[in-house]
């Protein structure tokens, strides 16, 4: 079961790559407004200009500031739309390969605490980390030797 592993591994690997440069996102080019604003400008001067009097300025106030706003309307809509292409999709795909990669090893079993031999790789029964248990285990020391002597 460890070639499962080791090829789960690499598929995952190579997946993570993929996600990685693909699922990059695109760069978007940003609108000039400077035009826009220079434009807005030139008509303002053009009007302040024609004025006579402070109604007449803050009338002419009033237009500039509605160009404004219908400027920053349209920035603020362009703007929506860009971060909807520009999310970045990698952070979500990359953690979908992490949980594959749990659910394979989960999945496999793992090579510790099988033997291979007359079993067919069958688990020891009380074969743990560091052998068989205490009951089991050659005696060694002074009682070896009286064992051995009898």
């Amino acid at each position: 079961m460890t070639i499962i592993r080791r090829v789960g591994a690499v598929v995952l690997l190579a997946a993570g790559v993929a996600v990685w440069f693909g699922l990059a996102p695109q760069e978007v080019e940003t609108p000039d407004n400077e035009s826009s604003r220079d434009s807005i400008n030139e008509t303002d001067d053009g009007n302040n200009i024609l004025t006579d009097g402070a109604p007449q300025q803050s009338v002419v106030n009033g237009w500039t500031t509605i160009d404004y706003l219908e400027l920053l309307s349209e920035q603020l809509d362009e703007a929506a739309g860009h971060d909807e292409d520009m999310a970045d999709q990698r952070p979500a795909a990359l953690l979908g390969l992490c949980l594959a990669g749990i659910c394979l090893i989960a999945a496999t079993p793992s090579a510790g605490g099988v033997t291979p031999g007359p079993g067919g790789g069958q688990r020891v029964a009380g074969a743990g980390p560091t052998g068989p248990p205490p009951d089991r285990r050659p005696v060694a020391g002074p009682e070896a030797e009286a064992t051995l002597t009898l």
